[in-house]
C-alpha cells in the first residue's frame, strides 16, 4: 500500500481561493425519496414518500410578481383565476391585498398575524382538523390540518376563515 503525501501548500493553492479559508458552508442534506422501514413481520421494504403539491399552489408559488411563500398560507388564502392569483385575504379580517409590501405592512400594523397565532394554539389544543373537523394529529403552519388533499386546497384557496377560525377569534376577543 502507498502512502501519498500532499503538501499543506498545495491543498491551500488549489482548495481555498488565493490561499484564504472562506466562511462556513451550509451543508446540503439529502432526503431519499424511499424510506428504509421494518415492517410487522421483522423483514424491510421500501416506503414511499412523497409530496402533494396542487396545480393553484404551483400557480401562486411561480408568480413572481406576487411575492407568496408556502409559510404565507398560515396568514392568508389566496385566490386563483386562471393561470394567475388573483389577491389574498387575511385570515382574520379578511383583508384582500396583492402586493407583498401591502401585505407585510398590514400585519405589522392590523397585529393580525399576533392574534392568529393565539387562535391557532387553542385550535391545536382540540385536536379536530379546521376544515372538515375529523380528529387528527396532524399540523401544517402552525393549524391542525388533517393529511387529506381536500382539506389542505380547501385551506390554501376557498376558506379564508373556517368556522372553527371564527369562534377562536371570538375567544380571544372575550378575553382581551
Amino acid at each position: 500500500m502507498v502512502e501519498v503525501c500532499i503538501p499543506r501548500w498545495l491543498i491551500m493553492k488549489v482548495a481555498y481561493p488565493e490561499g484564504h479559508r472562506l466562511d462556513k458552508r451550509t451543508l446540503l442534506k439529502y432526503v431519499p425519496k424511499h424510506e428504509y422501514k421494518p415492517s410487522f413481520n421483522g423483514d424491510y421494504s421500501w416506503i414511499h414518500k412523497c409530496t402533494w403539491e396542487s396545480p393553484r399552489e404551483k400557480i401562486v408559488l411561480q408568480d413572481t410578481t406576487f411575492g407568496f411563500s408556502k409559510m404565507d398560507y398560515r396568514f392568508w388564502c389566496v385566490e386563483v383565476g386562471g393561470n394567475h392569483p388573483i389577491t389574498a385575504i387575511c385570515r382574520r379580517c379578511n383583508c384582500t391585498l396583492y402586493s407583498p409590501e401591502k401585505r407585510k405592512k398590514h400585519h405589522e400594523m392590523e397585529g393580525c398575524a399576533g392574534i392568529l397565532v393565539k387562535a391557532y394554539v387553542l385550535l391545536l389544543r382540540d385536536k379536530l382538523c379546521a376544515i372538515c373537523d375529523n380528529k387528527t394529529e396532524n399540523s401544517k403552519w402552525g393549524v391542525p390540518l388533517c393529511n387529506n388533499t381536500m382539506c389542505l386546497d380547501a385551506w390554501m384557496h376557498e376558506t379564508p376563515q373556517p368556522d372553527c377560525i371564527q369562534n377562536a377569534l371570538l375567544l380571544i376577543a372575550g378575553r382581551g
